[in-house]
């Protein structure tokens, strides 16, 4: 995703206005949730420019989001027990 940040100029955007942008998406995700409902194509969207924020924010912090949530799943594992499931 940096190299699309690049391409529309947002490489400039610090942690804060990133975060700023991200809170705006998460309050479209909610009206969308209540509008159009949880499993709407406008949810789904939404949700896809959260994560689009994220992975940005990710990249402006310098954050290895993929390692992050590895490492807080184990924390998670050991806090609330593992995961037992027949579903995949």
């Amino acid at each position: 995703y940096r190299r699309a940040a690049v391409a529309r100029g947002w490489e400039d955007e610090d942690a804060e206005e990133c975060l700023s942008l991200m809170g705006q998406e998460v309050r479209e995700l909610v009206d969308a949730v209540r509008t159009d409902g949880e499993s709407s194509r406008a949810t789904a969207f939404e949700m896809a420019d959260v994560q689009l924020y994220l992975t940005h924010l990710a990249n402006i912090t310098g954050i290895d989001l993929a390692r992050a949530v590895i490492e807080k799943e184990h924390i998670n594992t050991r806090r609330f027990g593992p995961v037992v499931s027949s579903e995949v």
